[in-house]
């Protein structure tokens, strides 16, 4: 028979020294003030667009609903419109001038004519406006001594 060798083999614990630093790598005051001013900047910005988000949305709902408030109102004016002129039919009008009122048709309407004036030698010489005013003054005057009174 054959025999093996014996080999001897050893192992070796490996024992880390109790006095071993920490690879800590050092940031400088200078990088580590960037890296905030950067993290704070970034939640500024976040708050900022959130905020401007939210607004947008807010005015988004609030013309939505002038729009309907606008869209009624048009409807009721549309409607009152229609009301103004069912109110102011000459018919409705002529009606109630009878019933209520007691009112007639005039049987016999009389138009008075002014006899021609012939123009004078001052008349001559005035201007249009001025021979226009002259002559409603005394078309005023003729009716305005003839007028009667309202039976009230």
């Amino acid at each position: 028979m054959v025999l093996a060798e014996k080999k001897s083999v050893s192992y070796q614990v490996h024992q880390e020294p109790q006095n071993r630093k920490r690879l800590v790598r050092k940031i400088s005051l200078k990088t580590y003030f960037r890296v905030v001013v950067l993290i704070l900047s970034c939640f500024a910005m976040g708050l900022f667009y959130t905020s401007r988000h939210a607004r947008i949305v807010a005015l988004g709902y609030e013309i939505e609903s002038l729009q309907h408030e606008i869209n009624s109102l048009q409807k009721e004016n549309l409607r009152l419109e229609l009301e103004i002129a069912k109110l102011q039919a000459p018919e409705r009008i002529e009606k109630i001038a009878r019933t209520k009122l007691g009112m007639k048709e005039p049987e016999e309407v009389l138009l008075a004519t002014l006899p021609p004036s012939f123009p004078t030698s001052e008349e001559k010489t005035e201007s249009n406006e001025a021979k226009w005013k002259r002559k409603l003054l005394l078309v005023a005057q003729k009716f305005a001594g003839k007028a009667e009174a309202s039976p009230r």
